[in-house]
């Protein structure tokens, strides 16, 4: 397949592959080939037989930093069964990426704006699961909206005020919980570790 230019990542291993050519990938039947660009934010809603199965109350977003700049994605919703969103009845949400380094110390701030609209059935709250991916070393620290996310031992976390971070070192993955107000944004602060000279 070819690959347009720039730095992509596959989607199942991680593997980072510079693009502007043709590769060879293994196809099992179980597995299409997919590849995301360096930079990409993307959110993934439970597995659900149709569209409105369940409230979309949880959402994990995949996110993969750039070492400098930023990135944004806006997530739409609506109803998903009636044609009410052509009169306006729709949400969207943006995600924002951000890395910015003080003394040799890289910062990545993932922000979740304020959900802008007015669906039918809009949640007030949910859950979010951010996964980053290509992160070499465990954080030095992890905060949300200013207070510090505690550490757990799985790659869901969640403790008692419903947020957590876990680091999966063969990976090279950081999974953070938070749970978030649709009408407030949140910010999460991970401090990374300070990068080898």
């Amino acid at each position: 397949m070819y690959l347009p230019k720039g730095t992509w990542i596959d989607f199942w291993t991680d593997e980072i592959v510079q693009g502007g050519t043709t590769i060879d990938v293994a196809t099992p039947l179980e597995r299409m080939p997919l590849f995301v660009k360096h930079g990409s934010i993307i959110p993934m809603a439970p597995v659900m037989n149709y569209s409105d199965e369940r409230p979309l109350d949880t959402l994990t977003i995949h996110v993969y930093p750039l070492n400098a700049g930023e990135v944004q994605y806006t997530l739409y919703e609506d109803d998903g069964r009636s044609r009410e969103y052509q009169t306006g009845s729709y949400s969207m949400t943006t995600f924002t990426q951000r890395t910015a380094e003080e003394n040799g110390v890289p910062t990545l701030f993932l922000t979740t704006g304020e959900s802008r609209g007015a669906s039918t059935g809009k949640l007030k709250e949910r859950d979010y699961v951010f996964e980053v991916h290509g992160i070499s070393e465990k954080p030095i620290h992890v905060q949300c909206n200013g207070s510090v996310v505690g550490e757990t031992n799985t790659m869901h976390p969640a403790t008692s005020d419903g947020k957590g971070f876990a680091y999966d070192v063969r990976a090279k993955r950081l999974s953070v919980r938070v749970h978030g107000q649709l009408n407030t944004s949140t910010t999460i602060e991970i401090t990374l570790a300070r990068r080898k000279q």
